[in-house]
């Protein structure tokens, strides 16, 4: 009984350390690594740059063009006008026309829009409740719904007794389900025909915004919806059947579906596919726009999208590339940029972490918004360097036993550790008392 206690004390000790110092050296050892802010120039000066350069108290920002050239402040924003208007203004150096557009005040400030899609979003956990906003309810602006909808999966043609299991609206006041409004959605569903369970959803759950595009619902048959309330009824339509390019959407298959309502109008969502490939619905007309993208996983990559009056900009950012991407505002491509950044898995003190901790698991990940087991093994290139040294601290094991005298069959367990786990298996192996 003793045995089998001191081998459980000696499995969670070294799961907890393997867990512990890694999180610890990392924490001692990382540096922030600032990738640069992309502009794009409409005054023909092509891709700008903000760097960080140096860490700490040392930190320095750097305005560079694309040739690494660096730019004094004022020069810089001279050449972002659709970004610094409001300096320009200011200093009475803002041009009244560019490439031939009149440059107003007013649709500045409209036509600039920021879009940005990280990793966790996509994979983190979410109330399954959906707030269904009054589209058209000839209030100036938007408010909060009083209820929410659930979407249960059961079929839309249940018998009129049980119509409200497909789409159920509560009230979140008395925690009760509103029967007359899920029918009435639940009747809407079974007209349009969709095919339960549902796939995708995307909407923007806030009352802060210029209008209410709706919520769009992937079925499991492939297809598209958008669903809207107006004037208190369901309005559920397929997107295929309303857009400029039907074909395309019948054939995408949304995995995510990120809504962000901007005042123009112009942007509907952005959407990506079961291939990790991201699409915008533009225009009234829902035309899919596919982004010339190369290097997007939205698993583990950043996206962002910005607009202005003259053009739009991609970027996407992984652990080692920056890509960005100029399009005019027919989404044509006007430009386009790639660099290296800095591999912080490269950095010597991450590469002796990996050797000194080959087997390590952390509770959080950066690319989801889920707690759990995470677990990471040191990588090949590594794994000489990392067994070489595990051998090391196991005939220092090895030495200790005999030294103690204590090197019997019952310290396999404890030397198994050690070979494993290095230091992580060693510590606790030399800490617990002997159960003998």
């Amino acid at each position: 009984m003793k045995h089998a206690a001191r081998i459980f004390l000696l499995v969670t000790g070294a799961a907890l350390l393997a867990h512990y110092l890694p999180f610890g050296w990392h924490i001692l050892t990382a540096k922030r690594q600032r990738a640069p802010v992309v502009y794009y120039s409409d005054t023909g000066a092509g891709f700008l740059f903000i760097r960080m350069e140096g860490t700490g108290g040392n930190t320095r920002v750097l305005y560079t063009d694309a040739t690494g050239r660096t730019l004094e402040r004022d020069a810089f924003e001279s050449l972002l006008p659709l970004t610094y208007y409001a300096q320009l203004y200011k200093n009475g150096t803002m041009p009244k026309e560019i490439g031939g557009v009149a440059i107003i005040p007013g649709a500045l400030r409209r036509e600039q829009f920021n879009l940005r899609v990280r990793p966790e979003q996509l994979d983190t956990p979410l109330v399954p409740l959906l707030p269904v906003f009054e589209a058209d309810d000839g209030r100036a602006r938007l408010e909060p719904p009083p209820d929410f909808m659930r979407i249960t999966g059961a079929a839309a043609s249940t018998p009129p007794d049980a119509r409200g299991r497909a789409i159920e609206f509560l009230d979140p006041k008395t925690n009760t389900i509103l029967p007359e409004k899920s029918a009435l959605y639940s009747d809407a569903f079974a007209r349009a025909r969709f095919v339960f369970p549902v796939t995708a959803a995307g909407s923007n759950p806030t009352s802060l915004k210029p209008y209410d595009e709706g919520i769009y619902l992937a079925d499991a048959g492939g297809q598209t919806f958008l669903l809207r309330q107006e004037r208190g009824q369901p309005v559920l339509l397929r997107v295929a059947d309303h857009a400029a390019d039907p074909e395309a959407w019948r054939a995408l298959r949304p995995r995510h579906i990120i809504v962000n309502e901007i005042e123009t109008r112009e942007l509907r969502a952005l959407i990506i596919d079961a291939d990790g490939k991201p699409w915008l619905a533009v225009g009234e007309n829902h035309r899919l726009v596919p982004l010339p993208v190369t290097h997007y996983n939205p698993a583990s990559d950043a996206l962002s999208l910005r607009g202005n009056l003259l053009h739009r900009l991609i970027v996407v950012q992984t652990d080692t590339t920056l890509e960005a991407v100029a399009l005019d505002r027919d989404y044509r491509i006007l430009d386009r940029h790639e660099e290296t950044l800095p591999d912080p898995e490269a950095r010597p003190a991450a590469r002796v972490g990996r050797v000194l901790f080959p087997l390590a698991w952390w509770l959080s990940d950066s690319t989801s918004g889920y707690l759990g087991f995470h677990f990471r093994a040191t990588t090949r290139d590594l794994l000489p360097a990392a067994f070489g040294l595990n051998a090391l601290l196991l005939a220092a094991h090895v030495i200790i036993l005999r030294r103690r005298k204590t090197l019997t069959p019952a310290r396999l367990p404890d030397l198994a550790a050690t070979a494993v786990l290095g230091l992580c298996g060693l510590i606790p192996a030399l800490l617990l008392p002997r159960s003998d």
